[in-house]
């Protein structure tokens, strides 16, 4: 049905038309792609413009997320302790989705007995890679030079100050513009995303799967 033109507007619009008679029943709407939810709800083009109260789940901290998944690896007779859940943690940038994802590889990535240190984490990323490794290499497939050098620079320098002049310089544009032309195209792709502590990858694996390919833009 995404592939049909107007087929999704005109699903929404059918929703709408019947969820609007439904006064007494409450219902959330929920999503994991930030754009789409933010578009459906907010704008004037959408069947459900300001319809709903938009409301953001932001990360879990350490202090409420570790313990528990710490404990259930004890519970398969895996250790890992706080330092090596920390570095899980920073590198999913907190976000629960993405932390559980690598627990998961974590698991499937050793046996009862075993203390997951970085190389343990590293073969869980390695796993994670390889079940993801088509759509990161479709992804780079319909970037053009400018935009997979500010994706780079990203990936190595954070995207809290993309308009620095070390960020330009990582990225090798000599304008402001076109760091925001290029961001704007990346995010029009769903690889990354702005908060108000600046712009992220979407995908954070796909930011280590980056970092592991040194080089990759001598490649394009």
């Amino acid at each position: 049905m995404l592939k049909i033109e107007g087929a999704v507007e005109e699903a929404i619009a059918q929703m709408r038309s019947r969820i609007q008679f439904l006064a007494d029943i409450p219902f959330v709407f929920a999503g994991s792609i930030r754009q789409d939810m933010d578009l459906l709800f907010t704008s004037p083009n959408s069947a459900f413009f300001k319809s709903a109260v938009p409301i953001h789940l932001g990360p879990l901290t350490f202090e409420e997320f570790a313990p528990w998944l710490i404990d259930r690896f004890e519970q398969g007779g895996r250790t890992i302790g706080q330092d090596m859940m920390r570095a899980c943690f920073e590198l999913c940038q907190n976000l629960p989705g993405d932390i559980q994802q690598l627990c998961e590889a974590l698991w499937s990535s050793t046996v009862a007995g075993d203390e997951i240190d970085r190389d343990g984490l590293n073969r869980a990323l390695a796993l994670i890679y390889s079940r993801e490794q088509k759509a990161y290499e479709q992804a780079l497939a319909t970037l053009k030079s400018i935009h997979l050098r500010v994706l780079l620079a990203l990936a190595h320098q954070g995207g809290a100050t993309p308009t620095s002049k070390m960020f330009m310089e990582a990225a090798g544009v000599r304008h402001s513009n076109s760091i925001t032309q290029a961001l704007a195209r990346l995010t029009s792709l769903r690889l990354i995303h702005k908060t108000e502590h600046g712009w992220y990858f979407d995908n954070p694996f796909f930011r280590t799967w980056l970092l592991s390919r040194e080089g990759l833009a001598d490649e394009d």
